[in-house]
Formats: C-alpha cells, sequence, structure tokens
C-alpha cells in the first residue's frame, strides 16, 4: 500500500486562488438530471485543457505546464440553494483540500505535479444544506508525461488521416472531440457521404506549423491527395495547404476544428469548415457537392468553393446578430468574462436556442488579423467565461453562427481588455 497521504500535501505546493470575479449577468446552466438543490460543475479546466467531461483518465504533456505546474480551476453552481465548499483530493480521497471560491462559485488551486506519477484526482461540492454534487462525476486519474505534446498532436494528425484512407467512420469519428466546433452531425454524415463517393484515397501531408494557444494545438500543413471516384473510376488528384485545430481530450488530442480547404468530409462544406487557410488561396482543389458530385475548382472562384456563406451586399442588421459587446469581469488570474446581447432572440436563464452557435474572435490590435478562440454551437449562454486573457493587450469580438448553413453573422462591437 502506498503511503503518501500526508507527505502527498507537504511535497506538493498546493496553492488556492480565491477569484476576484464579479459579473454584472450571468445565464444559469443545469445539468439533465441534477436535484435543484444539488452543487454542478459547469467548468473545470487543467491549466488550458477542458476536463469537465474525462471519464477515466487524463495526461498533460510537460510542455502544457505553466513553470512545471498546474491550476485547476473551474466554476460550481446550484439551482436552488447556495454553495457551502467546494474541495478536491488528489490521492483518491485520502486527503481532501478545502478550496476557496466566490459569490459566483468560481474556484481555483495549483500543484506542481511529479512525471509520470497518476494521481487520483476527485472534487466535489457541499450545499449549505449538505447536499452533495456526484462525486463520481469528476473523479479520474491525471498524470504529467514525459512526452512532448507537439509530437502527440502530429501523431494525432496521421491517425486521422490513417483512419479516414483506410475508410473506417467509427474510428475516425473516435477521433472527434466531443465539442467539435463544426456541426458534428454534419461531419458524421460527411464522412459517411466520403467513404460512398471515394476509394483508393491516399493522404500525404507534411507539416509546416504546429502551436499550442488556450490548449489548443493548430497544424497547419501541406498535403498531397489523391482519390478515385467509384461511380466513374475517375481518379482525382490535388495538392494545397490546410489546417485543423486539435484539443486534448481524456483518451488523447481530438479533432476540433476543420478549416478550408477540407481535408476530410468534403461534401460538408460550411456546415464542417469554421476558418478558411488563407495559404491555398487560388488552388485548385477537389471539391464535392450537396448532390455529391465531384469536381475541381479554383478555392475562392464560388462561394461554395471556399466552404462559407457569404453576403450578397449591403443590408440591415437582423435580429440573430450580436451586438453590446462588454467586459462582464477580469481577475488577478488572467481570465475575462465577456457579454453580449441577441436582441431579437429570447436569451434569459431558461431559453436554449437551437440552430444557433457563438464564436468569438480575438487580436493584438483592434483591426485584426482575427483569429477563433472558441466556438460553441448554442446559445444557452449569451457569454463566454474564463478566457484566457492573453494580455498585456487583447481586443475581442462575437459572431453568431447559424448552424443549419454556416452563415456567420457580422461581427460585434470590439472590445478591449488590457
Amino acid at each position: 500500500m502506498r503511503v503518501y497521504n500526508r507527505r502527498l500535501w507537504q511535497k506538493i505546493c498546493l496553492c488556492c486562488v480565491l477569484f476576484l470575479f464579479f459579473s454584472t449577468a450571468h445565464a444559469q446552466w443545469w445539468r439533465f438530471g441534477a436535484d435543484s438543490d444539488e452543487p454542478v460543475f459547469s467548468d473545470l479546466l487543467f491549466n488550458r485543457v477542458n476536463a469537465l467531461r474525462v471519464d477515466r483518465s487524463l495526461t498533460l504533456g510537460k510542455d502544457e505546464l505553466n513553470n512545471g505546474r498546474v491550476q485547476v480551476r473551474g466554476r460550481v453552481e446550484i439551482q436552488q440553494g447556495e454553495i457551502g465548499n467546494v474541495e478536491a483530493t488528489l490521492d483518491g480521497g485520502q486527503n481532501w483540500i478545502e478550496i476557496p471560491f466566490n459569490e459566483q462559485g468560481l474556484f481555483a488551486f495549483e500543484f506542481q505535479p511529479q512525471d509520470e506519477h497518476v494521481y487520483r484526482f476527485r472534487i466535489r461540492s457541499f450545499s449549505t444544506t449538505g447536499e452533495s454534487s456526484n462525486e463520481a462525476v469528476h473523479s479520474f486519474d491525471f498524470k504529467v508525461s514525459t512526452e512532448n505534446g507537439q509530437a502527440l498532436a502530429l501523431a494525432a494528425l496521421h491517425k486521422l488521416i490513417e483512419r479516414y484512407a483506410a475508410r473506417d467512420h467509427s474510428g475516425f469519428m473516435a477521433l472527434v472531440a466531443q465539442d467539435f466546433a463544426g456541426n458534428l452531425s454534419a461531419l458524421d454524415s460527411a464522412i459517411s457521404n466520403d467513404f460512398r463517393i471515394f476509394d483508393a484515397i491516399r493522404i500525404q501531408a507534411t507539416p509546416r506549423r504546429a502551436t499550442e494557444s488556450e490548449g489548443r494545438w493548430s497544424i497547419q500543413f501541406g498535403y498531397n491527395r489523391e482519390m478515385r471516384e467509384i461511380r466513374s473510376g475517375k481518379n482525382f488528384t490535388d495538392n494545397s495547404v490546410s489546417s485543423l485545430v486539435l484539443v486534448r481530450e481524456n483518451d488523447g488530442f481530438k479533432l476540433r476544428e476543420l478549416a478550408t480547404p477540407l481535408i476530410f468530409g468534403l461534401s460538408g462544406g460550411a456546415d464542417v469548415t469554421t476558418y478558411n487557410e488563407a495559404a491555398a488561396a487560388g488552388h485548385k482543389i477537389i471539391l464535392v457537392d450537396e448532390n455529391g458530385k465531384v469536381s475541381m475548382d479554383v478555392l475562392g472562384a464560388r462561394n461554395d468553393a471556399s466552404g462559407t456563406a457569404s453576403a450578397s451586399g449591403p443590408r440591415g442588421p437582423e435580429n440573430w446578430w450580436p451586438s453590446n459587446l462588454r467586459l462582464g469581469a477580469k481577475n488577478q488570474n488572467r481570465l475575462v468574462d465577456l457579454i453580449f446581447d441577441i436582441p431579437g432572440l429570447n436569451t434569459n436563464a431558461e431559453s436554449v436556442i437551437n440552430g444557433y452557435g457563438r464564436v468569438l474572435e480575438s487580436a493584438r490590435t483592434a483591426n485584426g488579423p482575427w483569429q477563433v478562440v472558441r466556438q460553441i454551437n448554442h446559445l444557452h449562454h449569451v457569454f463566454f467565461m474564463n478566457e484566457d486573457w492573453q494580455g498585456p493587450v487583447t481586443f475581442y469580438r462575437v459572431r453568431i453562427k447559424k448552424l443549419s448553413t454556416g452563415e456567420l453573422s457580422p461581427p460585434s462591437n470590439v472590445v478591449k481588455v488590457e
């Protein structure tokens, strides 16, 4: 039997950080099936990695630590009543440490893990009347691997290509993130369509750049692709540049975003892609339309070639366009809370607006260039919480996305955070 219960907390420098986070307005979130007086964790991050839905284990690379440390932060909420305490353990429950939290339920603590040591993490909360959160929901093993995060991300890219070339639908979809930024069902259908349309798929990808930001690995790669259309027996080939975004989940890196030109799910178009790879402009690529017709066209020559919808000219604001983006709060741990309005949609605390998603973009200057830092495919909230402010000055703006068509609203006003 391992004996490190009390010594664990002596060796690990556990610094509890009370969030100084005050917000003017928040929509309520609630987990389906939870009692109204039961505390529920609605956010849980290990540094920049989302750990809210980790099942059995979570592994971080050494390059994903902050000065050798892990900060665990998040939010606990309760529909009726008040939160009484929050506590966590790293040894399966032998020792618990109480974590300070504020009136919004925001909490954080940090520790310095040992390489390859398995920590049996659990976190729980009690209401002031003694009701407990479901401890089993957030109970998993955690360790820091000596492997390099970039190497693991690149290996995940090649695994996606391998499963796609093998026309392995279930194997490919197992490598897609739960919070895929495009339309997940559309991607599922598009992959199935690809495998009905093509065989003899060969893709050679050469990574050009791999960068990490806010827990996401963005990989730009050149590719040579050859595919045979089953119906005609004709071979189609193209070579261009594309990119994708990967996030770490409990069992490894998963696909979160796809750029145009699409390397996977060619028939998915705007329902699947969330941004354009600028380096591919003017390249001739393989396209599949909604009827399954295969063609070659220059990227950007037509709206459908770009994979994004475009406005047909100036027009007035529509009722689903965002406005009045504002800073709800900023705290000492470099987290910001951004709130916005959608005048034509009912986004009160009890509403879930189906068919729309929200997209957050950031830039170093007010004029861009802009990059997508988060996309969520529902409108249960009209805010982005716990965004990792990079400083010293960051500009933010919001767009709304129609999930059925991929159409993006014009951007909201720009907010400066410094």
